[in-house]
């Protein structure tokens, strides 16, 4: 590994935390963006940034935690970010982590309320029979109901060592390249949003292409051209990257044997590799 990436393995600590149990049931759009609304100011804590990270059908798509919504990345249509697609989704800050992801569908309940999973389409056109089921659970760090927990957070390395020069959407809603030097090209189909989200039944406060108070930035790496499109807070430099996800996880000790187990992980907060053991915003610890 480059001396550039050399930091300390990991930043050891004690958390107060709880974990509520897992539920499942039906969700649709409406039943998410309630999800999300409810669990938001537990997942920032005491911090000011939230990030989301879902693994759609389709792609994968960072997204910010916007008051009470989640902003997904501007240059993603719209309808790639509904309930239909979602297979994994974890929200997460210094206060916690809300993580949910795709169970089985079950048989349709027209009674069912709302946002619970009643209003959800069909899976196939013509096909009422089954709806989306999803599991979800909340784990926040600092509650009184907590238990004490030793932890440990390390560094995932997010790959990413170049900056790709900024995309602009102009008004007809083509993403260009090159607007800088006057030389726009349109970019490659589906790589565009959608010029407008009106008459989708996906648009919701949760499902929304807004990049909210973030910059996003496309990073590539190698001769492949792996990309992908982070939220960052402003300009972001050469020597900003690599960026990385602080990782937690949760130690227990068996009574019995003295072993200790991870009994649990959860995201924290994205990051530069080199800075990453300082403790992000809003942090509390009992060392």
């Amino acid at each position: 590994m480059p001396d550039e990436l050399t930091a300390p393995p990991y930043v050891a600590g004690t958390h107060v935390s709880h974990a509520e149990p897992p539920v499942t049931r039906p969700l649709d759009d409406t039943g998410l963006t309630d999800l999300v609304r409810q669990h938001a100011a537990a997942i920032r804590g005491a911090g000011a940034d939230g990030w989301a990270l879902g693994q759609f059908d389709r792609r994968v798509v960072w997204g910010q935690l916007v008051d009470d919504a989640i902003a997904w990345d501007p240059a993603v249509p719209t309808d790639d970010c509904t309930s239909a697609y979602l297979l994994d989704l974890r929200l997460f800050g210094v206060g916690g982590e809300l993580h949910v992801w795709r169970a089985t569908a079950s048989p349709k309940d027209d009674s069912a309320p709302a946002g619970a999973g009643g209003a959800a389409e069909a899976d196939e056109p013509g096909d009422d029979t089954t709806i989306d089921t999803f599991t979800w659970r909340l784990r926040r760090d600092e509650v009184a109901e907590g238990t004490h927990l030793e932890t440990l957070d390390e560094p995932h390395l997010l790959w990413g060592d170049r900056v790709e020069e900024a995309k602009s959407v102009p008004t007809d809603g083509r993403a260009t390249t090159g607007a800088e030097t006057g030389r726009e090209r349109t970019a490659p189909p589906g790589d565009a949003p959608p010029v407008s989200a009106a008459g989708t039944a996906a648009a919701s406060a949760t499902i929304t292409p807004s990049a909210g108070d973030a910059t996003w930035h496309e990073l590539s790496q190698g001769q492949r051209g792996l990309r992908q499109r982070v939220p960052w807070p402003g300009a972001l430099a050469p020597g900003d990257l690599p960026l990385a996800l602080r990782v937690r996880s949760y130690l227990a000790a068996d009574p019995e044997t003295a072993l200790v187990d991870v009994v649990d992980w959860r995201l924290v907060a994205l990051c530069r590799w080199k800075d990453w053991h300082t403790e992000p915003e809003g942090s509390v610890r009992h060392d």
